[in-house]
């Protein structure tokens, strides 16, 4: 449990920094973190919504919207 709660924890963190300066890198670092949150254990996987709103709902287009989350996907499961 102590695993998956501090990767929960900085990947609320690392989505706090992206929604502050929305860089794919910054989204990618933050998708890595819900990837080991979520391979500690199973329900770690509840941090990839958070990360979602904070990419849908920061600012820019819909195409760079989506690229965020094409960003975050791979980057869990690379994770």
């Amino acid at each position: 449990d102590v695993p998956t709660a501090f990767f929960t924890t900085l990947t609320l963190w690392l989505a706090l920094r992206a929604h502050e300066r929305a860089t794919l890198v910054r989204f990618a670092l933050a998708g890595a973190a819900v990837g080991l949150a979520a391979s500690a254990k199973y329900n770690g996987v509840v941090a990839l919504v958070v990360l979602l709103a904070v990419a849908w709902f920061g600012a820019g287009t819909i195409s760079e919207r989506a690229r965020r989350s094409l960003i975050i996907g791979v980057a869990a499961g690379a994770a």
